[in-house]
């Protein structure tokens, strides 16, 4: 099994370490780089579980058109953005903004799939491409990006950061269109 590894940047405080197996990194520039062994790539197991049944909450809520739902999986200051073009988040809201739109909003049906997440710790990333009807149209996909935090009361949505794209920029479900 080939190692992988991660290339750190820092403002000059790693030196390049050698690992066995690894390959030489070709730097343009003079800065500082540490090579660091990456985790496998995609958590399993019940951590991952419970981050995924919070996620999977968000999706709930929003198809329920139900705002208490998704509430209950963000932490009370959750925050949510939308990246509509490169590199430019154009709208920022908070978790009880996006779940009072939910509330009031035409028949939504969001869909992830082949999420991948990652734990350490207290710390939780989902990342998850999505597809995204109104009234059963599509309107658009992309990908959600969720970060959690376990505290007291278990697994909580912290942000979520999504990008809003048409396809080939994006995927459709690869089960094709809700109820069809």
């Amino acid at each position: 099994m080939a190692s992988t590894f991660l290339c750190l940047m820092s403002l000059g405080a790693c030196t390049v370490e050698e690992r066995p197996g690894s390959t030489s990194v070709d730097s343009a520039s003079d800065s500082p780089v540490a090579l660091v062994e990456a985790p496998p790539r995609g958590a399993v197991g019940p951590q991952a579980d419970s981050v995924l049944a919070v996620v999977q909450m968000v999706f709930d809520g929003i198809n329920a058109g139900d705002g208490t739902v998704i509430m209950a999986a963000f932490q009370a200051e959750g925050r949510v953005g939308a990246i509509r073009r490169v590199g430019a988040l154009v709208s920022a809201s908070t978790a009880q903004g996006m779940a009072a739109s939910i509330q009031a909003a035409a028949a939504y049906v969001e869909r992830m799939f082949d999420p991948v997440v990652e734990v350490s710790g207290s710390l939780a990333t989902v990342w998850a491409p999505y597809d995204f009807y109104i009234d059963g149209e599509f309107t658009h996909c992309g990908v959600d990006l969720f970060q959690l935090v376990r505290g007291d009361a278990g697994w909580k949505i912290r942000d979520l950061v999504y990008t809003v794209l048409q396809p080939p920029a994006c995927s459709m479900h690869p089960d094709g269109s809700p109820g069809g």
